[in-house]
């Protein structure tokens, strides 16, 4: 047996979990009470939460009596050998009962990052003025002692006054806010590599495929193979999503029109949104993927007039849009100098509904989303063999990437929402996934 076949792609060590408080005399290592622990990433969430399921054979809660007040710091790793040391609040303590551990209680901790945990604590009622992006990284630095990443700045300089709201409701509704020239949304997320990223849609889609050469792909045939292949392979594909038109309309994510009135200048004007000519649109922006309408048919008609379903306006937005709040040099939260200006909005709306259209859930081994130094795992895109019959590919065989008998073919996918679930009676490591195609297929 070759050392290659030794190695798990499930595999992972937690080397210590340390509780700490300033209470406590000395530090806890509770490892070897930890039977399994879990974090969370979201694309549209500026911190990672957690929890910690632990069987109390020592007497520590007893011992510690947790009140809500301590961190703990864990540090872990694959098979790829990178350790990955992360310091979490806890803010809970929940006891659980299972059958199996009658000697003893078994309790979950419920953990956040610091700037997660502080952010409750504090309100804001002050005015800023600048880039959005600018904006974001002063609060989270100034009030939560946080940094921030960004890829590029948004669209959006405008005075905004904070009505009394934590830190993080304020950056959340700023990031809201912002947008690419083209309405593509921006996202404030967190990840257990690179901490806190401020990035539009449109610098996640340009980015490096995270595993470009070697798609995973699903099958249903448990096999042992060898660790490339196992590190590739998913077990469990699911569709979470409806792909509900008829809800897409409503939102106003196919058709729009867009009145913006203003009663500074007692004026009312309009605007229809398409989305097929900001699809076009589109077409024209730097490091664009889209070549063409993966997830809306613009051939498709309906009715008497045979008309397509982003030639009917399916919902009327009107807004109030004050302008010269500020003056005539700065504008305010929701003013625009110019009407075309204001359908960003509609556009960032639309591109996050169209985002969620088409969902899926995957589960698989951990080892490529935490395999390297930087993020490996929330808002990268990632190549995978969408299943024609859900049984089409062997484990003998995974670099088969496209199969056109069986209706198989590989496509991206930007991962916004992911799940990493370590076990440690077992020392096994997978990942629960949400992903969407958005409008990030791209054929081979």
């Amino acid at each position: 047996m070759t050392a290659n076949s030794l190695r798990r792609a499930v595999s992972f060590s937690l080397e210590s979990a340390l509780v700490t408080s300033n209470r406590l005399k000395e530090d806890v290592e509770l490892s070897p009470s930890v039977a399994e622990f879990n974090l969370y990433e979201n694309l549209n969430i500026p911190y990672i939460s957690g929890d910690i399921t632990f069987v109390d054979t020592v007497n520590i809660v007893n011992r510690l009596r947790f009140n809500g007040q301590e961190k703990i710091k864990l540090r872990f790793y694959t098979e790829s050998k990178v350790p990955l040391e992360k310091e979490f609040v806890i803010y809970s303590l929940m006891k659980q009962t299972l059958p199996d551990h009658d000697q003893a209680a078994v309790y979950v901790l419920g953990l956040i990052e610091e700037h997660g945990y502080l952010s409750n604590f504090i309100k804001l009622s002050k005015a800023f003025s600048g880039n959005v992006a600018k904006i974001i990284e002063k609060i989270c630095k100034d009030e939560l002692g946080a940094s921030i990443t960004s890829d590029s700045e948004p669209f959006q300089d405008f005075k905004f006054v904070v009505p009394n709201w934590s830190p993080l409701k304020t950056c959340m509704h700023l990031a809201s806010r912002a947008t690419t020239k083209t309405g593509l949304p921006f996202f404030l997320y967190s990840s257990l590599r690179d901490g806190i990223k401020f990035s539009s849609l449109q610098d996640l889609y340009a980015e490096e495929e995270l595993n470009s050469r070697e798609p995973f792909y699903y099958t249903q045939v448990r096999a042992d193979v060898d660790f490339q292949a196992e590190k590739r392979r998913i077990h469990r594909f699911d569709f979470v999503s409806s792909d509900d038109t008829i809800e897409l309309s409503k939102k106003g994510a196919l058709a729009a029109r867009y009145f913006s009135v203003d009663p500074f200048k007692r004026t009312m004007e309009y605007s229809d949104f398409d989305v097929v000519k900001h699809f076009e649109k589109k077409k024209k922006t730097p490091n664009n993927v889209l070549n063409e309408f993966p997830i809306y048919d613009d051939e498709f008609t309906i009715g008497p007039k045979e008309k397509k379903l982003h030639e009917f306006p399916s919902i009327f937005i009107s807004q109030i849009n004050t302008s010269n709040m500020f003056g005539k040099t700065t504008k305010g939260f929701d003013e625009e100098k110019i009407l075309s200006d204001h359908m960003l909005k509609v556009m960032n709306k639309s591109e996050n509904a169209m985002l969620r259209k088409e969902g899926f859930h995957v589960v698989m081994p951990g080892y490529v989303f935490l395999e390297k130094k930087e993020n490996s795992s929330i808002g990268r895109i990632i190549r995978l063999v969408v299943p024609g019959n859900l049984t089409f590919i062997s484990d003998t065989s995974p670099q088969e990437a496209f199969d056109e008998k069986r209706g198989s073919i590989s496509e991206r996918f930007l991962v916004t929402q992911v799940r990493h679930h370590f076990r440690n009676l077992d020392s096994q490591y997978y990942v629960s996934l949400e992903i969407s195609r958005g409008d990030a297929s791209k054929d081979l």
